[in-house]
């Protein structure tokens, strides 16, 4: 009798309450499905989209595509044709019942993203170079288009940890293709340094490549944690070696500061132990071996983020301070709506002092072209966010369970992907930036995403 007693002490019954895991079949990760059969050619469409988006092949190759499209297709581009005819299919699912309609489209950050597209519709429409205003406008709608296609065609735990695969599978292409183009010769020169570029046009300049491959540090760094594959982490860790060289390579004074901070928070995120410890050491090696590669200009360059002359003298840096009293003015002559998307270097030329100078700062960028009704829109549409994210991180941290721990790490690393883009905003005309709908879309899926996503997988008990 004792032996049976003390075999039932040992081996408690688990609590109803408790956090039910799937058993699933080993892959990248250990709470979610990860093979690729099976998968319906929508989402393998969206992964195209999102690929294209985030590594830049089509901006790569864009005279070879330019050759091939015809003069109305290629205004568009490969980019805008494959989303919109992914968006056209998963409504056609949706009207036809084929797919359900996502839970996360009545919620906050969905109804306020809507809200912010319409605003800058009509911004558009009464804007003061209309023609200028719609290329920008579908330029802007491509970016969030992004937010639409996760929502409606990600609902399973296996295709949200592909997908976000795709968007480090692509951020890892965009690195090579620019150091390869870097090697090739393709660089800027500018205040007597070499600095390195970007692959594509869109975010090609110094400063936007560096904070492009910064942004996808968080998520780069959930995927190393999470993930059970060591080359997977292998990969991780030389995305952030190479990441940290391009920082460098760039000059860019913002880019530095950003990356910083977040391999700050990476070290923080890090789990304690063997991992947490090896990064640290990798970090002090790093911090003092990579300066010794710049040259004394570069250096003298990121020397001067200490300078208080750099804010109240250089043009570059006053620029960007200027940039908040053109944009107060701006809003101050067209209060509700703005100039209109792609209308600040004209107005500014024609209405102002007739500087071309784009605003290079998220706040300026928001007053001035979308006025008072696309600025709360979006402050709503990010508010939303924020406190979802925020929330999420707490409950499912003390909720237990390898999932709700995955998706409460999700939530860490958008909030802090949003604080690198906020930051970066301080100085950077960044609305565009498709970060802040992809991790919104990617929280959102995580929080409702089927547990049940193959019929070989099955729910067992927890043991407490």
């Amino acid at each position: 009798m004792s032996t049976v007693a003390t075999t039932i002490h040992a081996r408690p019954i688990p609590r109803a309450d408790a956090p039910r895991e799937t058993y699933v079949r080993r892959g990248f990760f250990p709470f979610a499905e990860s093979h690729l059969t099976g998968l319906p050619p929508l989402f393998w469409c969206l992964q195209l989209y999102i690929f294209l988006s985030v590594s830049a092949l089509d901006e790569h190759f864009e005279t070879t595509i330019q050759s091939v499209l015809p003069g109305a297709l290629n205004s568009l581009g490969p980019r805008m044709l494959i989303g919109s005819l992914t968006l056209v299919m998963a409504v056609g699912q949706m009207v036809t019942r084929r797919r359900a309609m996502p839970a996360a489209v009545g919620k906050a950050p969905t109804v306020w993203l809507v809200g912010f597209v319409i605003a800058s519709f009509f911004s558009t429409i009464w804007a003061y170079l209309p023609g200028f205003a719609i290329d920008a406008f579908i330029g802007h709608f491509t970016s969030m288009l992004s937010f639409a296609l996760i929502l409606v065609i990600v609902q399973t735990r296996r295709e949200l940890v592909l997908t976000i695969l795709t968007f480090c599978a692509g951020i890892g292409v965009y690195m090579l293709l620019s150091w390869w183009e870097w090697r090739g010769g393709r660089y800027d020169y500018a205040q007597g340094v070499m600095r390195m570029v970007g692959a594509g046009s869109a975010y090609a300049d110094p400063n936007s490549f560096a904070a492009t491959i910064v942004f996808a540090v968080p998520l780069m760094t959930w995927v190393f944690v999470s993930t059970s594959k060591a080359w997977v982490r292998i990969c991780a860790i030389l995305f952030m070696l190479l990441t940290a060289l391009a920082v460098l390579k760039t000059s860019s004074r913002s880019g530095l500061v950003l990356f910083c901070m977040a391999c700050t928070w990476a070290l923080v995120f890090l789990p304690r132990g063997r991992m947490k410890s090896a990064a640290l050491v990798v970090a002090v090696i790093g911090a003092m071996t990579l300066p010794a590669m710049l040259s004394e200009s570069q250096i003298e360059r990121i020397q001067t983020i200490f300078s208080g002359q750099t804010y109240a003298k250089e043009e570059s840096t006053h620029g960007r301070v200027e940039g908040y009293v053109v944009a107060w003015k701006m809003f101050e002559q067209r209060p509700l709506l703005g100039v209109g998307p792609g209308n600040w270097s004209p107005y500014r030329q024609a209405k102002m002092d007739g500087n071309p100078l784009m605003p290079h700062n998220l706040t300026g960028q928001l007053l001035a072209t979308r006025g008072a009704v696309g600025s709360l829109t979006f402050l709503a549409f990010l508010f939303a966010t924020l406190g979802m994210a925020w929330s999420t991180y707490r409950s499912r941290k003390q909720a237990g369970g390898a999932w709700n721990v995955a998706v409460s790490k999700l939530a860490c690393a958008v909030l802090m992907t949003y604080a690198l883009l906020f930051i970066s905003g301080l100085g950077a005309h960044n609305l565009t930036r498709p970060n802040w709908y992809w991790c919104s879309a990617l929280l959102l899926v995580a929080l409702g995403c089927r547990s049940d996503e193959d019929a070989d997988t099955h729910l067992e008990e927890t043991p407490s």
